[in-house]
């Protein structure tokens, strides 16, 4: 795979702002200002500075590593961004697709994987009664 036309990231202001920048190797970058236009292999190392290691798509990324079966398949930062389940078996997308077609494989990935519903204080608050309850009986 040629991956030629993507450009390569602005070192400097990475060097100044993260403390691990000088013994990094990670393909997706908080720091990266073209990370939209980059891919993660789970195979692949993950951001490791603290200041960034709350992002939920640096939590996704170790979730999808120890979960994902195929590790040859890629994620964007568009899917890493996805507050979705992740499951055993998460697949990413396959590298043997030709580049004009990822944003219709990224879309139909991110529509097999729709965004957890946000749960309420109410609800949250309504369920844990009910748990309760039930265990209680």
């Amino acid at each position: 795979m040629n991956f030629s036309h993507i450009p390569k990231p602005d070192h400097t202001l990475m060097e100044k702002t993260c403390s691990c920048y000088l013994k990094c190797a990670v393909p997706l970058c908080p720091l990266d200002r073209d990370i939209e236009r980059r891919m993660w292999l789970p195979n692949e190392p993950i951001c490791a500075a603290k200041q960034f290691g709350g992002l939920d798509w640096v939590r996704n990324q170790r979730k999808i590593k120890k979960r994902a079966v195929d590790k040859s398949r890629y994620f964007t930062i568009e899917m890493l961004k996805q507050n979705c389940r992740i499951r055993t078996g998460i697949k990413g997308l396959s590298p043997n697709v030709r580049c004009d077609n990822e944003e219709k494989q990224v879309q139909k990935w991110l529509s097999k994987h729709p965004p957890q519903r946000s749960i309420s204080p109410e609800e949250r608050k309504k369920f844990r009664e009910e748990m309760e309850n039930s265990t209680s009986s």
